[in-house]
């Protein structure tokens, strides 16, 4: 599967589903760690400014991890087998270049540095490349993206830090994004929940042993949901908003930033995006608890220091 469309994306904000994402050059190397992760989330558009897009193409793969590269560790996070009618159709790990290196030009050859930053892809349903309104064939490129996509990278290689763009006067700024409230994307999410998934006990086993009627009351919307699951995990709605998230491209891609690792949702449907969200969130929560204080959870979102050995 090809996912230096994920990084790349990360530079134009698209994501192109097992097809060479073809970028613009001056694009990667402009944007040396501007990438606008491969998936579309957030409430706000995430474009590159016209004046900073370049002539030359270039295509990119995501391809096996380097010999012998020291690899950053990240938790790989899944909806399961099915989530909202969508099947899981594909899923693999991968590596990409790191970010912070960019591609050399010999020529008219570009040289893509060594595959050293690895991430996980769970892909949900299918995508119709006959559908003028899907975003890759709605904005020119080849291909087309799935419905749904969960991408799980190292919070070292990629976290808020990561998207900047080239302003017109030469200076590094942040792409727009928009906070996400966790909480309240789970207690919309709550009483639909059973009806949105039939795999939860493998997703949040906590979370269904502590509340059993998630895995089997799928019939209706249940508002008792709410007060059940927060009645079993009394902390839950404080440490949702101790989670930094970020909202991107008109809602299209969330990012959560959850200490070791960054979870992507890429979805062409916002509210697709923030049910996977809250669910992924729920699962983190339930499942492993958070690590590292408020404080720290924000400071890695927005570190700069990358990752070491």
């Amino acid at each position: 599967m090809s996912r230096w469309r994920t990084s790349v994306r990360w530079v134009i904000g698209h994501r192109l589903h097992r097809s060479a994402v073809v970028i613009l050059l001056a694009a990667a190397i402009a944007l040396v760690f501007g990438l606008v992760t491969e998936g579309r989330s957030g409430s706000a558009r995430a474009d590159v400014p016209a004046g900073d897009l370049p002539t030359a193409q270039v295509n990119y793969e995501s391809q096996p991890c380097a010999s012998g590269a020291v690899l950053p560790s990240f938790t790989s996070f899944t909806l399961g087998s099915d989530f909202e009618v969508m099947a899981l159709t594909d899923s693999g790990s991968l590596c990409a270049a790191n970010p912070a290196t960019p591609p050399s030009v010999q020529g008219d050859s570009v040289v893509e540095p060594p595959a050293t930053v690895p991430y996980s892809s769970r892909v949900y349903g299918t995508c119709d490349l006959n559908n003028p309104s899907s975003p890759a064939e709605s904005e020119g490129l080849d291909g087309c993206a799935p419905p749904l996509e969960i991408q799980s990278w190292p919070e070292c290689a990629r976290n808020l830090s990561s998207y900047t763009f080239t302003a017109p006067d030469g200076s590094q700024q942040p792409f727009p994004s928009s906070p996400v409230d966790l909480g309240s994307l789970v207690t919309s999410l709550l009483p639909r929940l059973p009806m949105l998934s039939t795999d939860l006990a493998s997703v949040a086993p906590a979370l269904v042993d502590a509340v059993p009627k998630l895995a089997s009351d799928r019939d209706a919307v249940d508002p008792s949901l709410t007060q059940a699951v927060t009645s079993a995990f009394p902390s839950l709605m404080s440490e949702l908003s101790e989670i930094p998230a970020a909202s991107f491209e008109d809602g299209t891609r969330l990012e959560l930033y959850v200490g070791d690792t960054t979870i992507v949702v890429f979805a062409d449907d916002p509210n697709v995006a923030d049910d996977a969200a809250a669910l992924l969130a729920l699962a983190k929560l339930t499942t492993s608890g958070l690590n590292q204080t408020a404080q720290d959870l924000q400071n890695l979102a927005n570190s700069t220091s990358g990752c070491s050995a």
